[in-house]
């Protein structure tokens, strides 16, 4: 995990986009003024993980709720969808800078704003969730630029959304809707007609839950969409792998422990090793951090690959000198202990012997580390379970 945007630059809603073409995700920020209205800046990705500090300006308007990419005019540039309190805007990137093009506000309250061909005429298509009077989605057909649009509503109406992603999600050959909500777990609408006209609603996993952040994207490389989850309650970063074409059945992984302060999770190629890393950041810290996916296992592996059930503890915890690592795991496994500070920089890797399952043990002597947090990886590639350690002196 590495450090991105540390200081007093604008990092709100921190979204990823290629703006200038060099096929590295750069990165959209926004600053609120505190009197109604927005400031979006964007910053170079300049390779090797290092990211120009001069911010480059795009557009300002209304106070901005939610920040979304994609080619709505499909001339090969990235441009910036954002919703506002009573409008969505659209930032055009002519591949030059950026020029704004507001939108219809017709419908008030929106918060959230995505993007999809819904009616499979091979454009994108604008999608918008509102939360006055009645919570609901609605997408809307662009008719051309400047801009205009109709209105087509999904009628699906649940509590507050925090999260959600336009994606074929059972690979039927049609783009559906999945939303995660703050009480109500995920609704997956199904775009069963293949022209939008026709949603029908399906809860995925515990319809009690309750997410905050929330994506859908293939983590493990095996050609479907898994969601990537951020469960308030417990502070988890959770990853449900989707183990059927048809999303018909998951399994849950733990990536990061214990994130109450987490703002913001997205996901990208950040090292280009071929496979999606985890982006996010937490006020606690005022640090953003990537996670270096190790989870890619190849899908013909995976019915073979018994996952078994495993917890990672630690004590002392907080601890002074050297703490004992404990992993219990049922299933066979070489697991490796891996533990890291906050920038990301790796202190200490211990690799015990093969046993058929049980408990392992490893001790992590910090007496030549300063304290604060640290952070604890154990398990195999593709079944990594994650702790934190408070080392004190």
């Amino acid at each position: 995990m590495d450090e991105i945007a540390p200081g007093s630059l604008a990092i709100g809603l921190p979204t990823l986009g290629d703006f200038n073409g060099d096929q590295l995700p750069d990165i959209a920020t926004n600053r609120n003024d505190g009197s109604g209205s927005s400031y979006t800046y964007w910053r170079e990705n300049l390779g090797q993980m290092e990211f120009d500090t001069n911010q480059q300006y795009v557009g300002a308007t209304y106070t901005c709720q939610d920040m979304h990419t994609v080619d709505l005019d499909q001339d090969g540039d990235v441009d910036i969808l954002q919703s506002t309190s009573n409008c969505y805007t659209v930032f055009l990137n002519d591949g030059d800078g950026f020029q704004t093009c507001f939108m219809d506000g017709s419908a008030s309250g929106i918060r959230r704003v995505g993007s999809g061909d819904f009616d499979g005429d091979g454009d994108p298509d604008i999608l918008v969730q509102s939360w006055s009077s009645t919570i609901g989605f609605t997408w809307r057909g662009i008719n051309g630029f400047p801009c205009s649009a109709s209105y087509h509503p999904i009628g699906w109406q649940t509590g507050s959304v925090k999260g959600m992603s336009v994606l074929d999600m059972d690979q039927d050959g049609s783009v559906d809707v999945v939303a995660a909500t703050a009480s109500a777990g995920i609704g997956w609408m199904r775009n069963v007609a293949g022209d939008g006209s026709v949603f029908e609603q399906v809860l995925l996993g515990d319809s009690t839950i309750g997410y905050s952040l929330f994506d859908c994207l293939d983590l493990d490389g095996d050609q479907d969409p898994d969601l990537l989850l951020w469960d308030s309650t417990s502070g988890n970063i959770l990853w449900m792998e989707n183990l059927a074409s048809d999303a018909s059945t998951w399994l849950e992984h733990i990536l990061v422990e214990g994130c109450t302060e987490l703002k913001y999770m997205d996901a990208a190629d950040m090292d280009g090793d071929g496979d999606l890393d985890v982006l996010y950041g937490e006020s606690l810290y005022h640090q953003t951090f990537w996670l270096e996916n190790e989870a890619i296992t190849a899908a013909a592996e995976r019915p073979s690959r018994p996952t078994g059930t495993a917890l990672l503890t630690c004590w002392p915890n907080p601890f002074n000198g050297t703490c004992r690592i404990e992993l219990q795991w049922t299933r066979p496994a070489t697991p490796r202990f891996r533990v890291f500070n906050l920038l990301g920089k790796q202190l200490a890797e211990i690799t015990v012997q093969r046993q058929d399952g049980g408990t392992w043990l490893a001790d992590f002597d910090a007496t030549a580390f300063p304290s604060g947090v640290y952070l604890v990886l154990a398990g195999e590639a593709g079944n990594w379970q994650t702790t934190r350690l408070v080392h004190t002196k």
